[in-house]
Protein backbone atom coordinates (compact mmCIF):
# COMPACT_ATOMS: atom_id res chain seq x y z
CA UNK A 1 0.00 0.00 0.00
CA UNK A 2 1.05 3.57 -0.61
CA UNK A 3 2.26 5.52 2.41
CA UNK A 4 -0.12 8.46 1.89
CA UNK A 5 -3.28 6.43 1.38
CA UNK A 6 -6.14 7.47 3.69
CA UNK A 7 -6.80 5.00 6.48
CA UNK A 8 -10.36 4.33 5.26
CA UNK A 9 -8.95 2.97 1.97
CA UNK A 10 -6.27 0.81 3.60
CA UNK A 11 -7.56 -2.78 3.66
CA UNK A 12 -4.89 -3.69 6.21
CA UNK A 13 -6.43 -1.43 8.85
CA UNK A 14 -9.15 -2.72 11.19
CA UNK A 15 -12.66 -2.04 9.88
CA UNK A 16 -13.67 -0.04 12.95
CA UNK A 17 -10.72 2.33 12.44
CA UNK A 18 -11.43 2.63 8.72
CA UNK A 19 -15.06 3.54 9.42
CA UNK A 20 -14.06 6.08 12.07
CA UNK A 21 -11.54 7.66 9.67
CA UNK A 22 -14.05 7.87 6.83
CA UNK A 23 -16.81 9.35 8.98
CA UNK A 24 -14.41 11.97 10.34
CA UNK A 25 -13.60 13.06 6.79
CA UNK A 26 -17.19 13.23 5.53
CA UNK A 27 -19.20 16.44 5.43
CA UNK A 28 -22.85 16.46 6.48
CA UNK A 29 -23.76 16.70 2.77
CA UNK A 30 -21.72 13.57 1.99
CA UNK A 31 -23.30 11.63 4.86
CA UNK A 32 -26.78 12.59 3.66
CA UNK A 33 -25.86 11.60 0.08
CA UNK A 34 -24.87 8.14 1.32
CA UNK A 35 -28.30 7.71 2.89
CA UNK A 36 -30.15 8.64 -0.28
CA UNK A 37 -30.17 7.43 -3.82
CA UNK A 38 -30.72 8.43 -7.41
CA UNK A 39 -33.69 6.94 -9.26
CA UNK A 40 -34.61 9.51 -11.92
CA UNK A 41 -33.62 8.02 -15.31
CA UNK A 42 -32.37 11.39 -16.58
CA UNK A 43 -30.19 11.94 -13.51
CA UNK A 44 -28.82 8.39 -13.76
CA UNK A 45 -27.96 8.82 -17.45
CA UNK A 46 -26.17 12.09 -16.58
CA UNK A 47 -24.23 10.36 -13.79
CA UNK A 48 -23.26 7.56 -16.18
CA UNK A 49 -22.01 10.19 -18.65
CA UNK A 50 -20.07 11.94 -15.88
CA UNK A 51 -22.07 15.13 -16.29
CA UNK A 52 -22.69 17.24 -13.20
CA UNK A 53 -21.49 14.51 -10.86
CA UNK A 54 -22.32 15.66 -7.30
CA UNK A 55 -19.25 16.32 -5.18
CA UNK A 56 -20.94 14.51 -2.30
CA UNK A 57 -21.41 11.40 -4.41
CA UNK A 58 -24.51 9.21 -4.58
CA UNK A 59 -25.29 6.58 -1.97
CA UNK A 60 -27.31 4.34 -4.25
CA UNK A 61 -28.52 4.11 -7.82
CA UNK A 62 -31.84 2.48 -8.76
CA UNK A 63 -30.86 0.31 -11.72
CA UNK A 64 -34.20 -0.20 -13.48
CA UNK A 65 -33.31 2.00 -16.46
CA UNK A 66 -29.58 1.24 -16.64
CA UNK A 67 -27.55 -1.24 -18.63
CA UNK A 68 -24.31 -2.70 -17.28
CA UNK A 69 -22.12 -0.16 -19.10
CA UNK A 70 -24.04 2.64 -17.39
CA UNK A 71 -23.85 1.05 -13.93
CA UNK A 72 -20.11 0.57 -14.43
CA UNK A 73 -19.75 4.19 -15.59
CA UNK A 74 -21.61 5.52 -12.53
CA UNK A 75 -19.31 3.48 -10.27
CA UNK A 76 -16.20 4.65 -12.14
CA UNK A 77 -17.29 8.31 -12.20
CA UNK A 78 -18.14 8.28 -8.50
CA UNK A 79 -14.71 6.87 -7.64
CA UNK A 80 -12.95 9.45 -9.81
CA UNK A 81 -15.14 12.54 -9.40
CA UNK A 82 -16.54 12.48 -5.88
CA UNK A 83 -14.26 13.85 -3.17
CA UNK A 84 -13.92 10.59 -1.22
CA UNK A 85 -14.34 8.19 -4.13
CA UNK A 86 -17.17 6.16 -2.61
CA UNK A 87 -19.06 4.15 -5.24
CA UNK A 88 -22.85 3.89 -4.99
CA UNK A 89 -24.72 0.70 -4.23
CA UNK A 90 -26.50 -0.17 -7.46
CA UNK A 91 -29.79 -1.84 -6.51
CA UNK A 92 -33.02 -3.19 -7.93
CA UNK A 93 -36.25 -4.81 -6.79
CA UNK A 94 -36.34 -8.62 -6.96
CA UNK A 95 -39.41 -9.87 -5.12
CA UNK A 96 -40.15 -12.51 -7.76
CA UNK A 97 -37.19 -12.05 -10.04
CA UNK A 98 -35.09 -9.09 -11.04
CA UNK A 99 -37.47 -6.27 -11.98
CA UNK A 100 -36.33 -5.85 -15.57
CA UNK A 101 -37.93 -6.64 -18.91
CA UNK A 102 -35.12 -9.05 -19.82
CA UNK A 103 -35.08 -11.03 -16.55
CA UNK A 104 -36.72 -14.26 -15.42
CA UNK A 105 -40.01 -14.02 -13.52
CA UNK A 106 -40.59 -16.49 -10.67
CA UNK A 107 -43.63 -17.13 -8.44
CA UNK A 108 -44.17 -14.71 -5.54
CA UNK A 109 -42.50 -15.66 -2.24
CA UNK A 110 -45.74 -16.98 -0.79
CA UNK A 111 -46.08 -19.36 -3.76
CA UNK A 112 -42.46 -20.50 -3.40
CA UNK A 113 -43.02 -21.04 0.32
CA UNK A 114 -46.09 -23.14 -0.36
CA UNK A 115 -43.93 -25.66 -2.24
CA UNK A 116 -41.88 -26.42 0.90
CA UNK A 117 -39.00 -26.97 -1.53
CA UNK A 118 -35.88 -25.26 -0.18
CA UNK A 119 -33.74 -26.43 -3.11
CA UNK A 120 -36.14 -24.89 -5.65
CA UNK A 121 -36.17 -21.57 -3.77
CA UNK A 122 -32.36 -21.62 -3.63
CA UNK A 123 -32.11 -22.29 -7.37
CA UNK A 124 -34.48 -19.40 -8.14
CA UNK A 125 -32.51 -17.05 -5.87
CA UNK A 126 -29.27 -18.14 -7.58
CA UNK A 127 -30.71 -17.19 -10.98
CA UNK A 128 -31.80 -13.81 -9.63
CA UNK A 129 -28.28 -13.25 -8.28
CA UNK A 130 -26.62 -14.16 -11.58
CA UNK A 131 -28.98 -11.91 -13.53
CA UNK A 132 -28.35 -9.05 -11.09
CA UNK A 133 -24.58 -9.39 -11.40
CA UNK A 134 -24.88 -9.52 -15.19
CA UNK A 135 -26.54 -6.07 -15.04
CA UNK A 136 -23.99 -4.61 -12.61
CA UNK A 137 -26.52 -4.68 -9.76
CA UNK A 138 -24.90 -5.10 -6.34
CA UNK A 139 -27.97 -5.28 -4.09
CA UNK A 140 -31.47 -6.65 -4.56
CA UNK A 141 -34.50 -5.75 -2.47
CA UNK A 142 -36.78 -8.61 -1.42
CA UNK A 143 -38.98 -9.68 0.14
CA UNK A 144 -40.88 -6.47 0.66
Amino acid sequence: MEKNIPKYLDINEPISERVEDLLSRMTSEEKIAQLSGASNPGVLKSLAAGEDFPAAGVGAAFARTLDIAETDAITKNSREKSRLGIPPIVFEESLHGLYRADATVFPQSIGMGATFNDELAHRCASVIGREARAHGIRQVLAPC
